[in-house]
């Protein structure tokens, strides 16, 4: 049993490192964002405005800036998809308490 604390407590710490990195991540981000609209002394609202208006592209831009677009829905719904929720992984390990170790879970 006390492996098992062990182990829980080192994906605790190594998960815990994961969300320290991406948060570091996220605030560079952040001030990078801040700083280039600073560098181009416009709000976030006006460069909103400018980019959903397609009259401010050429019909190419356009396209290419829809398809972008697309793809960074389609990948922020994918990377969504992937995130556990802790309570279902508990839930699926506790129902694994009557089966012997050396039996192969399948989903």
């Amino acid at each position: 049993m006390e492996d098992k604390d062990r182990k829980t407590e080192s994906l605790i710490l190594q998960n815990q490192n994961k969300i320290n990195q991406l948060q570091i991540h996220l605030d560079n981000q952040a001030r990078e964002e801040d700083q280039f609209l600073k560098d181009l002394n416009i709000s976030l609202e006006q460069l909103s405005t400018f980019i959903e208006n397609s009259s401010n592209f050429t019909e190419e831009n356009w396209q290419q800036l829809n398809q972008h677009k697309q793809l960074l829905n389609d990948k922020l719904k994918a990377r969504l998809e992937t995130i556990r929720n802790p309570k279902d992984v508990k839930r699926n390990y506790a129902s694994l308490q009557g089966i012997d170790r050396h039996w192969i879970h399948v989903r």
